[in-house]
């Protein structure tokens, strides 16, 4: 039933997509050839920017210039009659029109021709006395694998029942207009075709024979193979269980550090000292900054999968950039005693390129390291850049850990899969990591590779194409490490407005500020804070942290109208874009409607009290 179901529903779709076409264009060719210039074809096929349209459009082109070369005719005739030009003239310009116009037809056929050679199924053209007329590529392929040379061995073998009249009684019925559509089993080189693997339709309809002439086709033959279609569904099926898979394996990921923090807000409530409030604190922001990272990573792969996500071509020290990352791993590393070390050959050390998607490829190997590797393993990490080839640099991240079975080195960068399915049980992690590298990476026109066998360790390349700053820039003095930013905690006597129609959002951006000892005022939507703002008076407020997607009025319509307004701060108070929308892409739709800076949510503290740092 389900291959009867798909062969029906099958020929309808081939149906609207190729033969109603054709029809369409034969039912105009018999006009053309009475002489009827005016053509007429469905809505639904004009203006169409496929093969079929702009086939359809050629048409019309063939018989407008027809048409035109006909009218051109008659008044050359007419004035050839009349004496007013020299015969061999005008017959010379007939003769040109006439080649112009057959050109433009044969053009027309090539596309229709390279409509046909495109589409992967078998599709034979023939008249209505069974007459091949036109084979595609697909077709000569399956003809010639079955022992079929010529159209004479085709027809000899085309249909294994045959009617007295030498047609299959389907063929008849088609010809009788009795039937457009007729399905069969046919015989190619005496043996059958396994309707189990292929479907052959026979598609016609009935026809007046004093308008079609012998060689118009009728029949179209079509052999779709169905083992080709099933793979593909089977390839659709396992996708889809990926999936699914990814899902089961998100819902831990996030429910596992969503039940700490829930878990420790419990413990915590019913906490006799600091020291236990304290550590429920400390669970409750690592468990918090987890979810975090999960939740980057999906909207990493949603923009990817977009086609989205741009990199930020900026220049850095690539040295400062891997000290960054190591002193970001560095506490993971200490806490299983591993050995870490990294090796640099770089003629330069200031290049141009997105120096925090560069580091997040560098954190997702090498937390991976880190996370497989035993206590009191080693892992290394080596940087080279290339002499012969410029702007190349080659990253080798390697270690001892448990390795990788080879049979799964092949899938390893696909979206929604892990080497191994007890990896997040055992080890956590959403599996996106590598698949975010490798398009990163891409981006950076480089590419990733990996070398490993199970139980014997990893390593993983990459490369990347980044040219050296043409920008002259200061040698590093003293310590590679640069030294820690010396940051002002307290604002007493500042006042601020937050803007945010969540209750929750302001309470917490409230209570951080004023440990800073600033004065806050809130405002539940744009349009309140403009009201706010526009009463103040001068100097009254020093900073605003606004919301985006807000009731009534959003925050980037709100901060427009608050430059615009006449109040004497309106065009230099410092205005904070506070919000989860945290793409690129957001940050520079904020900075254009009157921005100063973006802060994304979560809010983290210290970055608040750099924000009041710059401005304040």
């Amino acid at each position: 039933l389900g291959s009867v179901l798909f062969s029906i529903l099958f020929h309808i779709i081939l149906k609207e997509i190729l033969l109603n076409p054709i029809q369409a264009l034969k039912e105009n060719a018999q006009k053309m050839a009475c002489g009827q210039c005016e053509l007429s074809f469905p809505e639904k096929m004009l203006h169409k920017s496929d093969e079929m349209g702009i086939l359809v459009a050629e048409f019309i082109n063939v018989s407008r210039n027809l048409s035109n070369l006909l009218e051109n005719t008659n008044n050359l005739f007419i004035e050839v009659r009349n004496g007013h030009l020299d015969k061999r003239i005008s017959l010379t310009e007939f003769r040109g029109k006439y080649y112009e116009i057959a050109n433009q037809a044969n053009q027309m056929v090539a596309v229709f021709c390279q409509h046909l050679d495109s589409i992967k199924d078998v599709i034979i053209l023939l008249d209505q006395h069974l007459v091949p007329l036109y084979i595609n590529k697909e077709a000569q392929h399956f003809l010639k694998s079955h022992g079929i040379e010529t159209k004479e061995d085709l027809l000899g073998s085309l249909f294994a029942v045959k009617n007295e009249s030498g047609l299959c009684d389907g063929v008849m019925q088609v010809l009788e207009g009795k039937s457009s559509l007729y399905e069969t089993t046919i015989t190619l080189s005496g043996s059958d075709i396994s309707p189990d693997k292929y479907v052959l339709a026979l598609h016609g309809s009935s026809f007046d024979q004093t308008l079609i002439p012998l060689e118009e086709p009728c029949f179209t033959l079509i052999v779709t193979d169905v083992t080709r279609l099933m793979e593909a569904k089977e390839e659709a099926e396992k996708a889809n269980l990926a999936k699914s898979e990814f899902l089961s394996h998100m819902s831990h990921e996030l429910r596992t550090p969503l039940n700490s923090i829930l878990g420790m807000v419990q413990i915590g409530e019913q906490a006799k000292t600091l020291d236990k409030m304290s550590e429920c604190m400390e669970v409750i922001r690592l468990s918090s900054i987890h979810m975090l990272e999960v939740v980057n990573s999906v909207l990493d792969l949603s923009k990817i999968n977009a086609g989205k996500l741009e990199l930020s071509m900026e220049p850095f020290s690539l040295t400062s950039s891997l000290n960054a990352v190591e002193a970001l791993i560095f506490p993971k590393i200490r806490e299983k005693n591993i050995q870490f070390t990294i090796h640099t050959d770089i003629a330069h050390d200031w290049i141009i390129q997105d120096a925090l998607r560069l580091n997040q490829v560098l954190m997702n190997l090498l937390s991976n390291s880190i996370k497989f590797c035993p206590d009191g393993g080693i892992i290394e990490l080596d940087v080279t850049e290339s002499g012969d080839i410029s702007g190349y640099y080659k990253f080798i991240v390697s270690d001892n850990g448990i390795g990788i079975d080879e049979s799964k080195l092949a899938t390893l960068f696909d979206s929604f899969t892990q080497a191994d399915a007890k990896t997040t049980q055992n080890y956590g992690g959403t599996g996106l990591g590598l698949t975010i590298s490798k398009h990163l990476i891409e981006l950076m026109d480089g590419k990733i590779w990996v070398e490993s066998r199970l139980n014997a360790g990893s390593k993983f390349y990459f490369s990347i194409i980044a040219e050296p700053s043409a920008e002259a820039q200061a040698p590093a003095t003293g310590s590679e490490n640069p030294a820690p930013e010396t940051l002002v905690t307290s604002f007493t006597g500042k006042h601020c407005l937050v803007v945010d129609d969540v209750d929750i959002n302001r309470l917490i951006m409230k209570e951080m500020l004023t440990e800073t000892g600033m004065d806050v005022d809130e405002a539940k939507n744009g349009q309140e804070a403009v009201e706010k703002f526009e009463a103040s008076a001068k100097g009254y407020y020093d900073i605003i942290f606004m919301d985006i997607q807000m009731p009534v009025l959003n925050g980037l319509e709100a901060v427009k109208q608050i430059r615009y307004l006449p109040h004497p701060d309106a065009r230099d108070i410092p205005i904070v874009a506070m919000t989860a929308n945290a793409f690129k892409e957001d940050i520079e739709v904020a900075i254009q409607a009157g921005m100063n800076r973006h802060v994304a949510k979560p809010i983290i503290f210290q970055e608040v009290i750099k924000i009041l740092n710059h401005f304040l």
